[in-house]
């Protein structure tokens, strides 16, 4: 396997002043899927201080010292260093109350989550495996190490963690991993949105997430309860089904898919319910609410579609997908020939686009509190091919 200059040099350094160290967690399993290799972990039997006393010509930060991580900075890469650890009493299901730092490699291992994550490399000594890792990533699996629940209930992001590299991997999640998954499930109430959304999003972004999705849908229950909605549904949980899978991995494309099934009558309330449960980015929201928009919106015309970009935020190639994945016959070709028209014509849809500004109107002696109307009015007569956008015509148009 080869290292990065800063991964080999920091190995190297660490066992120059007498201490064990080896690669681990990722990185190893990114390798052995033959995936790119971007962040390099190191596991030492270095305490905190020793580290830093071995890196003392280098820059280093403290970001998790406490827990015995420390980072390196060598040549502008940087490297976490960790001592091996053994952790013990968690807190909410997530933290560990006592950290304990040991000389066991072995025992460092054993705290982790998956066996994928748990190989370590060291550049003479090769691949060492104490659970079977290598054997799960070729037969495409993924297992807890030791008892799952004990692990899901040290940590229960971990339940959201072995349903994402599933999905984004392909990976089967071996029956006790995956029994133990819906044990443990109510964990995850302990567990902050901003992580969950986290994974969420990850898992959202992966290929065969309709999959998942649905294997796994009294887990997303969890923190979307509204999803209960669909099961009474057989017909609807089939296209919801349908829609996920036929969609491009698009995070606001996948979410409006889910949103809008799990209560259709009251879909503004749930929508924002949800996405502020989830602590979606005000960026995101406003990418779904615009395709939950548009799933009442007929763009049958360019004046159609022209109404609706004047709010759009998000590509208008977004919204055709997702309501091609929705509605059967929505005909994307005809729409989007349109649509082109109108950015190839430079159509006027929006305020920047028209002939006249503000301050042309504050010259003709219009008060600010006006000139907002003014300009919606005109633009929506632009639009609708009433009016011309031509400032002599518009002006003619105001002073009538």
């Amino acid at each position: 396997m080869e290292l990065s200059k800063g991964c080999l040099q920091s190995i190297e350094i660490l066992n120059h002043h007498g201490y064990k160290a080896y690669l681990v967690g990722g990185a190893i399993r990114n390798y052995l899927l033959g995936k790119p290799v971007q962040d390099y972990d190191i596991t030492t039997d270095a305490l905190p201080i020793n580290i830093k006393e071995c890196f003392k010509n280098y820059k280093t930060i403290d970001i998790g010292i406490q827990h015995g991580t420390v980072a390196v900075l060598i040549d502008h890469e940087q490297i976490e260093i960790t001592t091996f650890r053994t952790e013990k009493e968690y807190i909410n299901h997530r933290h560990p109350k006592e950290v304990s730092f040991t000389r066991s490699l072995q025992e460092d291992c054993l705290r982790r989550d998956f066996t994928i994550n748990a190989i370590c490399y060291h550049p003479k000594e090769g691949f060492i495996d104490f659970f079977g890792g290598e054997f799960d990533i070729k037969n495409k699996i993924i297992k807890a190490i030791g008892n799952p629940i004990d692990r899901f209930d040290e940590d229960a992001l971990r339940i959201l963690r072995a349903i994402r590299f599933s999905t984004q991997l392909g990976f089967v999640i071996e029956p006790n991993t995956s029994n133990a998954l819906f044990t443990c499930m109510d964990y995850l109430k302990s567990i902050s949105s901003e992580r969950i959304m986290d994974e969420l999003t990850k898992i959202f972004l992966s290929p065969s997430c309709a999959n998942q999705c649905f294997e796994y849908q009294d887990i997303f229950e969890v923190f979307i309860p509204e999803l209960k909605e669909i099961n009474f549904y057989p017909q609807k949980k089939n296209h919801v089904y349908d829609a996920l899978t036929k969609s491009h991995p698009s995070l606001p494309i996948r979410f409006a898919i889910l949103i809008h099934q799990c209560n259709e009558p009251d879909l503004s309330c749930n929508a924002q319910q949800i996405m502020n449960r989830l602590k979606f980015s005000r960026t995101l929201k406003l990418q779904v609410n615009t395709l939950l928009s548009s799933i009442r919106t007929n763009f049958d015309s360019k004046i159609a579609i022209k109404q609706f970009l004047q709010n759009c935020k998000i590509d208008f190639m977004h919204v055709c997908d997702f309501k091609q994945c929705i509605d059967s016959s929505f005909n994307i070709d005809t729409i989007q020939q349109l649509y082109y028209e109108i950015i190839d014509n430079q159509e006027c849809y929006t305020l920047k686009q028209l002939a006249i500004t503000g301050q042309d109107l504050k010259n003709l002696g219009y008060k600010d509190k006006n000139i907002s109307l003014i300009l919606n009015d005109i633009l929506n007569e632009v639009i609708k091919d009433k009016l011309n956008n031509n400032k002599e015509e518009i002006l003619k148009y105001i002073k009538m």
